[in-house]
């Protein structure tokens, strides 16, 4: 029996996400929000979950387990951008538990997984532990004829693309392949180093 599992790096302009199964990548893309900003945060987010929550649905897809990347919402914080993204990450959740009323929903937020890893980083770390055939499993303009042939992409265009690859380490840590809590593996680099106290 196969078993599934979905990661996604949520927000209310696209959603990055990859698909699993028996541990290996099968599937990653990016669903992108109108580029209009109109609708209030919740619509954004409302609609961009079920948009990316339909494709996959279409594509056939079943799922025993979800991982979303979340944010930490402490007391006294005042980031407008983080409560967004948790609100984004948590009605993402509620959707997908809808559609797949089996799976096991999994929250982690970035410290959890990546620590301070910027989002270039973490898609090389990611490109370093997967195989060739997962890698074409990843719909990414980098790796597509065409970007080779003509550069019509530009770069704000290919820096969104991050986010897939976010959702991609997500799913990568939880199987512990490159990442491990807090960083990187002893393969992939330097964990952060700890201050020494006196």
């Amino acid at each position: 029996c196969m078993e599934t599992g979905l990661t996604v790096d949520p927000s209310i302009y696209q959603h990055g996400f990859g698909c699993w199964a028996n541990g290996a990548l099968a599937f990653a893309d990016l669903v992108r929000g109108p580029s209009s900003t109109s609708g209030n945060v919740e619509q954004r987010a409302y609609y961009l979950a079920r948009l990316t929550i339909d494709y996959l649905v279409r594509l056939g897809w079943d799922f025993d387990w979800i991982i979303i990347e979340d944010q930490v919402i402490r007391e006294r914080s005042k980031a407008r951008s983080l409560l967004i993204l948790h609100m984004a990450a948590h009605v993402f959740g509620f959707e997908a538990q809808k559609q797949w009323p089996n799976a096991r929903i999994i929250y982690r937020i970035p410290e959890d997984w990546k620590h301070t890893m910027q989002k270039p980083a973490c898609a090389d770390q990611c490109r370093r532990f997967l195989t060739p055939l997962e890698i074409a499993s990843i719909n990414d303009p980098r790796y597509r004829p065409e970007w080779r042939l003509c550069k019509k992409f530009g770069k704000d265009f290919l820096e969104d693309y991050f986010d897939q690859w976010d959702g991609i380490g997500i799913g990568m840590s939880h199987l512990g392949r490159g990442f491990s809590t807090g960083g990187l593996t002893r393969a992939g680099g330097n964990r952060p180093r700890r201050r020494r106290r006196g």
